[in-house]
Order: structure tokens, then C-alpha cells, then sequence
């Protein structure tokens, strides 16, 4: 045999021993696959449940200030009709930040001014959260700012 050849014979069990741990290599790749899918698909559903849950929680928070908006705007519009009251109507309320009215019946604005009890005029700045020291003038006053009726 040629030199050559020889070389050649002795070369190729080496390339295919190499060829082989190739392709072994590329199939071992081939066989982690699925796993990897598997945890690709567990990735995508925790990010899927975790846009819904964002999406809820944006849906709330848009919901609340929707609301919030809806009570500013109704605050405002009473604020200007208490204003201008002149004669024996009563006095709208306000809503407090939780979109509540207070339990009190309604009165009229001079009812508020010189009637209303201490008892009474604490509870309902208790509900809009205003302080309730001074006297009970002074509260009443604090009430009727609040109100949009000036004193």
C-alpha cells in the first residue's frame, strides 16, 4: 500500500470517532429538548396568570378611581349649589374619601349654623375626618367650610 493511503486508513477511524462523539453530543441536545420546552410552557403560563392578575389590579384601581372621580365631581357640584343657598334649603353633603354620605338627616343651613349639636357636628367631621377641637361654633364653622358655605 502507498504511504498515502496508509495515512488515510489510519485517519479515518479518528474522524469518525469524532464524527460519532459529534453526533452522540447533538443527540444527547436533542433528548433535553422536551424538558427545556416543558419549562418554557411553565414559564409562559406563569407569565400568562400573572398578566391576568395585573390586568384585575389595573381593572380595580381604574374602577376605585373612576369612583374617586365620580365623588370629587358630585363634591365640587355640591360645593357650588351650598354656596349659593340663601333661603331655608338644605344643605347638600359631601362624600367622604370612601364615597360615603354621613348618616346625618339633612338640615338647612341655618339648622347647621346655630342648632346643630356638639354630639352631631363631631360625628360628621368624624366621618369627613376633620378635626373636632374648638368649640362647638368653631366646629360648626369647620363644617360649614367644608361644605361650601362660608361663614
Amino acid at each position: 500500500m502507498a504511504p498515502e493511503r496508509q495515512n488515510l486508513h489510519a485517519w479515518q477511524p479518528a474522524a469518525q470517532q469524532q464524527t460519532l462523539t459529534q453526533i452522540l453530543q447533538q443527540l444527547q441536545q436533542l433528548q433535553q429538548v422536551p424538558a427545556q420546552l416543558q419549562q418554557l410552557q411553565q414559564q409562559q403560563t406563569q407569565m400568562q396568570q400573572q398578566q391576568t392578575h395585573m390586568q384585575t389590579q389595573l381593572q380595580q384601581v381604574e374602577g376605585a378611581l373612576m369612583q374617586r372621580i365620580a365623588d370629587v365631581d358630585h363634591n365640587a357640584h355640591t360645593r357650588v349649589i351650598n354656596s349659593q343657598l340663601n333661603g331655608p334649603q338644605q344643605v347638600g353633603w359631601v362624600r367622604n374619601d370612601a364615597g360615603q354620605e354621613p348618616q346625618q338627616p339633612p338640615m338647612t343651613r341655618e339648622a347647621l349654623r346655630t342648632n346643630m349639636s356638639g354630639a352631631a357636628v363631631n360625628a360628621v367631621l368624624g366621618h369627613y375626618g376633620l378635626p373636632v377641637q374648638g368649640t362647638v361654633q368653631q366646629r360648626r364653622n369647620r363644617l360649614l367650610h367644608h361644605l361650601g358655605i362660608t361663614v
